[in-house]
C-alpha cells in the first residue's frame, strides 16, 4: 500500500458519510432536488403549494393551505406567506411551521402557540377588528426551507380565495395545486385568465374543480412592465348564493350583485337631521345650476369633515349612517361618500355610491366577473349633460377632480335597480399639460436672473398642488432640490395660485443663479433648457420579454427668452429637431432673434399606451434622443 491509499480511503469514507447524511434528510425538502432552471433569477422557490377550499354551506367555508418555500436569499423572505387573518367571522383552527436547512434537515418547529398575533391596522386605519397570526422567524442562514400549514373556517362565503400560482416576480414554482370542493349544490361561477401560454392541468367534476401546474420559471421584473397578474394564470371563483357577516345574498351578474350591495350595505343610511337639511337649503338658496349645487355641497363636506379609516362591521363594507358622520364630523371613504350622497338627496340630486380599486397603478373592477371587489368608494353624480366624480375623503382636492388615485378605470356603481359598470374620468395626453414661460437675462460671468411661470393641469396638477401648503423655507428647499443643476440658485420671490375651479396650478418664480454658464477659451457656453430637462431613459435589456406600459400620457410646452450679455453675439445654436413616433412627439428649436436675444422652444408629448416587447428598443431610442437634445448647448462670443 502506498502512502496515498489511506488518504484516498478516508476521503471516500467522508463522501459516503456525507451522502448518507444528506439522504437521511428529506430530499423533497432539500435544495438538491430543485431543478436548476427554477433557481435562475429566483429569490424563492415555491416547492409545493396546495390550497383546498370546501364549501360546507351558504355561510360556512373551510380553507386548508400547505406551502413549502425555499428561500434562496434575503429578498426571498417576504414570499414565505406564513400567516393567516382572522376576525369575528374567521377562525384559525390550526397553524404549524417547520424550518429546514439546505439539505432538508429540520432545524426548528413552530406550534400554533408560537405564532405572533397582531392587529391588521394599516397606516390609514383608526379602527379595525381584523387581526392576523404570523410566523415571526429571523433566518440565520440561506438557503432555508419553510413548510407552513394552516386551516381556517369562516362564515364569509362572499370571498373565495383565487388561484394565483405566480404571485410575484423573482419567484419560481415547482408545484402549485388548487382544489375547490362544493357538495352543497350552491351554483358557482369561475373565470380563468392567461392560461394560453402555460401548461395548466384542470379537473372539473360536478362538485369539484381543481387546477395544477409544475415547473414555472421565475419572471424577472422589467421596467414599465404591467402587474404580473395581467399575464400569468389565475382563476377567480364566486358563489351565486353567499354570506357576508351573517347577511346572505344571491347574485350571478353585476346587476343583481350591485342590487344586493345597495339593499344590504347602503339603503336606509342616508337620513340627516332637519337642522342639517335647513343648513343645506340655505347653502344652495338661489342657485339654479345643479352642478353648482353639487359643488357647494361637496365643499361643505370638505370643510365640515375629516377622513379616518374604519374597518369594522360588515367586512368593512358598510358605511356609518349619514347622521352619525354629520354629528361626529369624520368618517372613512364609505361614510363620507354616503354622507355626501345623503346631502345631495336633500336637494333631489341623484348620486351613486361607487366601488373602485384605488391606487396610482390603475386596476379595474372586472366587468366580466361579478364578485366582491374594490378597496375604496367614490361618488358618481350623473347630470343631464355631464358625469361628475367626487373623491369625498379629501379636504383639498378640487371639485370633480379624481387625480391619479381613481382615474381611468372601471368602477361598480350601486343603483336602486342594480349594479352598473362605469369608467371614471380619463386624463389623457394633452389633458395632462404643463406650460412654462420664462424671461431671463444672461451675464458675462455665467450667471443669470429672471422669472418663470409654470402652469400645470390634469395629472400634472396632481403632482404639484401639494406645495401650496409649504412654508417659504420648505418651498425654497423644494425648488433647489427640483432644479439641482443650479449650484447657486437663489429664489428671490414666488407666488402660487391654486385655481380649484379650473383645476390649474400656477407658479410664478423670480430667481437668480451664478456659475451656470462656463467659458471655454473666449466662448461662453450654457444649456438653454435650464428648467425642464427630461433625462429619463428606460433600462436596456438584451432580450426584452414583457410588454411595457405607459400609464398616463402628458405634454410639456416650454418657451424661454434669453437676453445675451452686452457685446455678446450667438456663435452656435443647435439644429432644430422634430420627431414623431407612436410613443410621442418631440420638438425643440433655438432661434436667434437678431436683437441681442434668443428663444428656446420645446414641446414633449408622451402618449398613453400598451406596447409589445419588440417596440421597447424603439421607445428607448426615442427617450435617448430627448435626453441628448435636452442637454444641447448654445455658444456665445464677445464682439471684438
Amino acid at each position: 500500500m502506498t502512502l496515498k491509499e489511506p488518504k484516498i480511503k478516508l476521503f471516500l469514507l467522508f463522501i459516503i458519510i456525507s451522502i448518507s447524511s444528506v439522504f437521511s434528510q428529506d430530499l423533497d425538502i432539500s435544495i438538491l432536488t430543485i431543478p436548476s432552471e427554477l433557481k435562475e433569477k429566483a429569490n424563492a422557490v415555491i416547492r409545493k403549494e396546495q390550497i383546498t377550499i370546501e364549501i360546507l354551506g351558504v355561510n360556512k367555508m373551510n380553507i386548508k393551505r400547505e406551502i413549502i418555500v425555499t428561500v434562496l436569499n434575503d429578498a426571498g423572505n417576504k414570499h414565505t406567506r406564513a400567516y393567516d387573518f382572522y376576525d369575528n367571522t374567521i377562525k384559525i383552527k390550526n397553524q404549524e411551521a417547520y424550518i429546514y436547512d439546505k439539505f432538508g434537515k429540520e432545524i426548528k418547529h413552530f406550534k400554533r402557540s408560537d405564532f405572533s398575533d397582531r392587529s391588521a391596522l394599516s397606516s390609514n386605519d383608526i379602527y379595525t377588528d381584523n387581526r392576523y397570526k404570523y410566523l415571526n422567524y429571523t433566518p440565520t442562514q440561506y438557503p432555508y426551507t419553510l413548510r407552513y400549514t394552516s386551516e381556517i373556517e369562516t362564515t364569509e362565503t362572499a370571498f373565495v380565495n383565487p388561484w394565483k400560482p405566480i404571485s410575484s416576480y423573482y419567484v419560481s414554482v415547482q408545484s402549485s395545486k388548487y382544489i375547490f370542493i362544493n357538495k352543497t349544490g350552491i351554483p358557482f361561477r369561475f373565470k380563468e385568465s392567461n392560461f394560453l401560454d402555460f401548461d395548466i392541468h384542470k379537473i372539473n367534476f360536478e362538485n369539484k374543480l381543481s387546477y395544477s401546474v409544475t415547473n414555472l420559471k421565475a419572471f424577472s421584473s422589467e421596467e414599465l412592465a404591467p402587474d404580473i397578474e395581467q399575464f400569468t394564470p389565475n382563476v377567480k371563483i364566486a358563489l351565486n348564493n353567499f354570506s357576508l357577516v351573517k347577511v346572505e345574498g344571491q347574485a350571478d351578474d353585476w346587476k343583481t350583485f350591485g342590487k344586493w350591495q345597495y339593499d344590504n350595505l347602503i339603503e336606509g343610511l342616508d337620513a340627516v337631521s332637519e337642522e342639517t337639511k335647513q343648513e343645506i337649503n340655505q347653502l344652495v338658496e338661489g342657485v339654479k345650476s345643479e352642478k353648482e349645487k353639487v359643488k357647494l355641497i361637496y365643499e361643505y363636506v370638505q370643510n365640515k369633515t375629516r377622513y379616518i379609516s374604519v374597518q369594522l362591521g360588515i367586512g368593512g363594507w358598510k358605511p356609518y349612517p349619514a347622521n352619525e358622520v354629520d354629528n361626529l364630523g369624520y368618517g372613512d371613504c364609505k361614510g363620507l361618500t354616503n354622507y355626501t350622497k345623503a346631502l345631495l338627496n336633500t336637494q333631489n340630486i341623484e348620486a351613486f355610491y361607487s366601488v373602485v380599486w384605488a391606487g396610482s397603478k390603475k386596476k379595474n373592477i372586472d366587468e366580466k366577473f361579478a364578485s366582491m371587489q374594490g378597496n375604496h368608494v367614490i361618488l358618481n353624480v350623473p347630470l343631464e349633460n355631464e358625469e361628475l366624480w367626487l373623491e369625498c375623503t379629501s379636504q383639498v382636492l378640487p371639485f370633480n377632480y379624481l387625480g391619479n388615485f381613481t382615474d381611468d378605470r372601471n368602477v361598480l356603481v350601486l343603483q336602486k335597480d342594480g349594479g352598473k359598470i362605469k369608467r371614471t374620468v380619463q386624463y389623457i395626453n394633452d389633458d395632462n399639460i404643463q406650460k412654462s414661460e420664462g424671461v431671463f437675462k444672461l451675464f458675462e460671468d455665467g450667471s443669470f436672473s429672471g422669472s418663470i411661470t409654470i402652469v400645470s393641469e390634469g395629472s400634472q396638477y396632481n403632482s404639484i398642488y401639494n406645495i401650496d401648503n409649504f412654508d417659504n423655507a420648505a418651498l425654497i428647499k423644494y425648488y433647489k432640490s427640483y432644479w439641482d443643476d443650479f449650484k447657486n440658485l437663489s429664489i428671490e420671490a414666488s407666488k402660487l395660485i391654486n385655481d380649484k375651479n379650473e383645476v390649474r396650478f400656477t407658479q410664478d418664480i423670480s430667481m437668480a443663479a451664478s456659475n451656470y454658464g462656463y467659458f471655454v477659451t473666449d466662448k461662453l457656453i450654457f444649456i438653454p433648457n435650464a428648467f425642464n430637462r427630461n433625462e429619463y431613459v428606460p433600462k436596456k435589456y438584451k432580450n426584452r420579454k414583457l410588454p411595457f406600459l405607459i400609464q398616463r400620457g402628458y405634454t410639456d410646452v416650454d418657451t424661454y427668452v434669453f437676453t445675451l450679455p452686452e457685446d455678446y453675439v450667438v456663435d452656435f445654436l443647435p439644429e432644430a429637431i422634430h420627431i414623431e413616433t407612436k410613443f410621442g412627439d418631440f420638438h425643440m428649436s433655438v432661434i436667434d432673434n437678431k436683437d441681442g436675444s434668443f428663444t428656446f422652444d420645446r414641446k414633449l408629448a408622451i402618449y398613453k399606451g400598451s406596447y409589445p416587447p419588440e417596440d421597447y428598443e424603439a421607445y428607448r431610442s426615442f427617450r435617448k434622443t430627448i435626453k441628448k437634445n435636452d442637454i444641447s448647448k448654445v455658444v456665445f462670443k464677445k464682439i471684438q
